[in-house]
């Protein structure tokens, strides 16, 4: 009798911890559901099904597909991301890896790559996603670091190992909006907690550097605001 009331006593204990993990995900979900986007809702009910599932350590919530394709990128070059890295090491206990971000603002799909890079240059293989009109990609160094709040967005990981350099931005379409940020965390597991989210320098090359200029004044120094002096 009394190992029968142990029992019961530990699973309710692990039912309420399982219910616990499920709740912020949950509760993201019908943030999402509220803001009129169903299917990050049902993206963020599938994520709360996972982690109530006990499988929240180590999960990939990428593409199947994460193997990084070895050579150059094949889509023409459009920005230039200055610093890339992952480190995965615990150098002063800090874990942090980069994510790039592709914005399509045009009303069709957009084909994206992001060709990563070493110190010295070397290339490292590009990763691939389609950039949905009107939507973002995340393109991961790696997942083993947490990427949140990234995850929300279409996204694949690169899968590389630890690393420090940069990363270009390739896409069929020049009208694309690229931003990076680092993001760094107390560990490698899922429940570290974050550091902080410190974006990166990215600028545009090429037909998307000519776009970006297109409102620029032709002297190059846009106007200013004279005061005016008190009499």
């Amino acid at each position: 009798m009394r190992s029968d009331r142990y029992l019961k006593a530990v699973l309710t204990v692990i039912a309420v911890a399982l219910c616990v993990l499920a709740l912020p995900q949950m509760e993201t979900a019908e943030v999402m559901a509220a803001y009129g986007q169903p299917e990050l809702a049902a993206e963020g009910q599938e994520i709360g099904a996972r982690s109530a599932s006990g499988q929240q350590a180590g999960m990939s919530l990428v593409e199947e597909s994460r193997a990084t394709t070895q050579g150059p990128a094949t889509l023409p070059l459009r920005w230039h991301v200055t610093h890339a890295v992952e480190m995965n090491g615990g150098l002063a206990n800090t874990y942090c890896a980069t994510t790039v971000l592709a914005n399509n603002m045009t009303s069709s799909s957009v084909g994206a790559q992001v060709e990563w890079f070493d110190h010295s240059g070397s290339s490292l293989g590009y990763s691939s996603g389609t950039v949905l009109s009107k939507r973002s990609f995340a393109f991961f160094a790696d997942t083993d670091i947490n990427p949140q709040p990234f995850l929300f967005l279409d996204n694949t990981s690169a899968d590389l190992g630890d690393f420090a350099g940069y990363a270009t931005v390739h896409a069929d379409d020049p009208r694309i909006m690229v931003s990076a940020y680092l993001v760094c965390r107390t560990g490698s597991g899922w429940s570290a907690a974050l550091l902080g989210i410190m974006p990166i320098k990215a600028f545009p090359v090429g037909a998307t550097m000519e776009i970006f200029q297109a409102a620029i004044p032709a002297t190059g120094t846009p106007p200013v605001v004279v005061p005016e002096v008190p009499e």
